[in-house]
């Protein structure tokens, strides 16, 4: 006889949707300085590197835990429940999106959360990378103050959670202008 296991219903995803929406320190970070190459890459890729015209990234990996060769972290300056709506006024990925409360969130089962954070060029390394997540729970190393928004490897005694990870081609950040990173995350 197969077992049968409980499902998360709707409101289960909202309630973590908010609860993701509430939490005081969210972070965006920067990783992975090295190339996308290698013995195992090239046999699992057909011989392409990072240079060629026909190069995608691999899939993240579902077990990741850190973002490797970390560079920095920046805490999210925006966080709000959203909706699909045409009229919104949040745009993400060709889709327009509009922010709601808690209380709407619960009444249109809604579990995204756009979130949004800038880093100016001083204030991380103008450094390549290849890897961007979100992460919650982070631990700071002892005297770090638990508001300060960029964090540096010395800062960080472990990543905290990785709820989020993407992976690209290499994005290399200039050292005279500002990054504004946003998401969409649906729970």
């Amino acid at each position: 006889m197969a077992i049968r296991l409980p499902i998360t219903t709707t409101m289960g995803h909202v309630s973590r949707a908010i609860l993701f929406q509430q939490m005081p320190y969210i972070y965006f970070g920067l990783g992975r300085t090295s190339p996308w190459e290698g013995e195992t890459y090239a046999a699992e890729h057909e011989g392409l590197n990072e240079d060629g015209s026909e190069f995608s990234a691999p899939l993240p990996s579902v077990e990741a835990k850190e973002l490797d060769e970390l560079i920095g972290l920046k805490r999210v300056d925006t966080k709000a429940l959203v909706v699909p709506d045409d009229e919104g006024t949040v745009v993400y990925r060709d889709r327009t999106w509009r922010k709601i409360s808690a209380e709407e969130a619960i009444q249109l089962g809604a579990h995204w959360v756009y979130i949004e954070a800038s880093i100016y060029y001083d204030e991380l390394p103008a450094r390549a990378y290849r890897q961007i997540g979100v992460h919650s729970m982070v631990k700071l190393a002892d005297g770090v103050p638990e508001n300060k928004s960029v964090l540096l490897p010395e800062d960080i005694v472990h990543q905290g959670i990785l709820e989020v990870l993407d992976q690209r081609k290499v994005v290399t950040r200039n050292e005279d202008s500002r990054d504004t990173f946003s998401m969409i995350i649906e729970f």
